[in-house]
């Protein structure tokens, strides 16, 4: 706008008040000025290149997926429709709808709309992941038109820090909520353990800047890992795999109700 606004005042003083010897002269001079400035601005890109192509999320953002996810990417494309509404972790589905575009129940926090029911959805997963009901978990699946549970070896990392013994030293992006009286009440009833903490609700979004909330974290202690699966046992009956990836590292399962 500034430099706009300089051409501007150099074409009036140059083209409709030309007797008017200062004002030739002030337009001479924005003229100058206007030039030196675009100057800056394309002295300070070139220097300013490199900083900018080699920013860590550029880089990233070069860098070809892991062979589970280009495998998984290929399969959604040419077998599931753009509708498709797929549940796993927050971080997990964060990547599953950025390389397919496919519907999420769970996602990171930072990047969802702030007006949007995210409480809800993610208690949701909570429950259909590790509650206690069989009949709630077929009830939320159909409200939420899930079709697919997408796991990987990835899972538990994307949720937590863990120390060398393999233990949980601290959260990444776990499935989480505000900590209101209802919050707890819904956990509670179905069976689902949560951690209450006054902390940060983005992993991307933490430090003196950002502003700590009361949240519940859905705790790990309702983990039930074994091959292929971290959710409680009962939901194995209402799903079946559909795909693997080649080293068995990943599956897509169908939901079946």
């Amino acid at each position: 706008f500034i430099l706009v606004a300089i051409h501007g005042l150099a074409r009036l003083a140059k083209l409709g008040v030309n007797d008017v010897k200062w004002l030739n002269g002030f337009g001479r001079f924005t003229g100058y000025l206007s030039h030196l400035m675009i100057l800056f601005v394309l002295v300070n890109a070139v220097f300013g290149y490199d900083g900018w192509y080699n920013d860590r999320w550029k880089a990233v953002g070069r860098t070809p997926f892991i062979p589970q996810y280009s495998e998984l990417q290929s399969y959604l494309l040419a077998n599931t429709s753009v509708n498709d509404v797929i549940l796993s972790s927050n971080e997990i589905s964060f990547v599953i709808n950025a390389i397919s575009g496919r519907k999420a129940v769970a996602f990171r926090r930072g990047h969802v709309d702030p007006f949007s029911t995210l409480d809800d959805r993610e208690i949701a997963a909570a429950i259909i992941l590790y509650g206690s009901s069989q009949e709630e978990k077929i009830r939320l699946i159909k409200e939420y038109n899930i079709s697919y549970l997408y796991y990987d070896i990835n899972w538990v990392h994307s949720e937590w820090e863990l120390d060398s013994k393999g233990q949980v030293a601290g959260s990444f992006d776990p499935l989480a909520v505000f900590d209101t009286p209802e919050n707890r009440r819904v956990l509670e009833v179905n069976g689902v353990h949560y951690t209450p903490q006054r902390t940060w609700l983005d992993p991307s979004m933490r430090g003196g800047y950002f502003k700590k909330v009361d949240i519940l974290f859905i705790d790990a202690s309702n983990y039930k890992p074994r091959d292929d699966a971290i959710w409680k046992e009962d939901l194995d009956k209402l799903i079946q795999p559909i795909w693997k990836n080649n080293d068995g590292s990943a599956v897509l399962y169908k939901f079946t109700v």
